[in-house]
């Protein structure tokens, strides 16, 4: 189940950063949270461009081959039927576009782009 953009928008509050266009990830927090360090900082960078290899699996090409391998796997285990690597390039479409829409209503040159160029 995938919530609405509205609707986590109205819970800003409960997420760490309330400010994601903000120009940096110190002013992207709320003003209550105070664990902001290094190892904060580290886990934000490592998830940020988590997300964005996930988009760019998306794109095709020699990432077309880590895809295949990781359907291959995924059938295994969950004993799926069907074109699970179809399913899995579709599911990855889906992230990608809606990563470019994200970051879009971000904006760019802020700490998240950076990250990702970075």
């Amino acid at each position: 189940m995938r919530p609405h953009w509205r609707e986590v928008a109205r819970r800003a509050e409960t997420y760490v950063c309330t400010d994601m266009s903000a120009a940096t990830l110190e002013s992207a927090v709320g003003p209550d949270f105070k664990h902001l360090n290094t190892a904060y900082r580290e886990y934000a960078i490592a998830v940020v461009r988590h997300v964005d290899d996930l988009a760019e699996m998306a794109d095709g090409g020699a990432r077309r081959r880590i895809v295949r391998r990781h359907a291959a796997s995924l059938r295994r285990v969950l004993r799926l039927t069907g074109d699970s690597e179809e399913h899995l390039i579709r599911l990855l479409e889906r992230h990608a576009y809606e990563w470019k829409r994200y970051l879009n209503s971000i904006g760019v040159g802020l700490f998240v782009q950076n990250w990702i160029r970075g």
